[in-house]
């Protein structure tokens, strides 16, 4: 999978183009995030890396980064004329980030030497 791939897929799972939305920029530093160590031990900033990549974990983080956005913001209403408030939108996107923490391979702790 190439970056772009990555990319392409943490916004589709994210739903990035809705509000709040997740910027191209916002996108890149979820993929960089995601960067694993490949099946043969090589880490992405070394030569040889295969690209791989934890995608659930990025996705994870987009919902979180949603979350924080919507947190302390004003009830809005919908095209329906009923009434979302911000902590219910908060609260869903925070279950939709606990969804694919659950996933995610978990964290690599690399110690200097």
């Amino acid at each position: 999978m190439t970056a772009a791939q990555a990319k392409a897929d943490i916004a589709f799972d994210c739903n990035a183009s809705a509000e709040p939305v997740l910027s191209s920029a916002d996108l890149d530093t979820l993929v960089a995030g995601a960067r694993r160590p490949d099946e043969d031990g090589v880490l992405p900033t070394e030569t040889g890396w295969a690209e791989t990549y934890d995608l659930n974990a990025a996705k994870a983080r987009g919902w979180r980064i949603k979350q924080a956005r919507v947190a302390g913001t004003q009830t809005r209403s919908s095209f329906e004329g009923d009434y979302q408030s911000a902590d219910y939108r908060s609260l869903d996107f925070g279950r939709l980030a606990e969804r694919f923490e659950k996933r995610a391979i978990g964290s690599i702790s690399i110690s200097a030497l």
